[in-house]
């Protein structure tokens, strides 16, 4: 039975040093990408671009696409629309 409570104050410390450890990196700048490829998009399409094209990408709304930070992806997240701004919606996170 002693031997539980010390795992349990080992673990309290544990988690402890943890939680501090991420106070200190909260300030710390990352990249958060979202990304997705456009499927049959070609050359030709590209140097048909002017102001105010239009590019069907071809992705559903509700299509999973990567959460990226710093280059790992972290999670999954879905677009979503909030007033006039396209936005994503964190549907996983690992």
């Amino acid at each position: 039975m002693n031997e539980q409570v010390k795992t349990s104050s080992t673990d309290v410390a544990s988690q402890h040093s943890l939680e501090e450890a991420w106070n200190e990196a909260q300030w710390l700048p990352c990249k958060l990408s979202v990304a997705f490829q456009v499927p049959k998009l070609t050359v030709g399409d590209l140097l048909d671009m002017e102001l105010d094209s239009v590019i069907d990408c071809r992705v559903r709304e509700d299509t999973p696409l990567p959460i990226w930070v710093n280059e790992v992806v972290v999670g999954w997240a879905e677009f979503d629309v909030v007033g006039k701004r396209l936005a994503v919606r964190i549907t996983e996170l690992r």
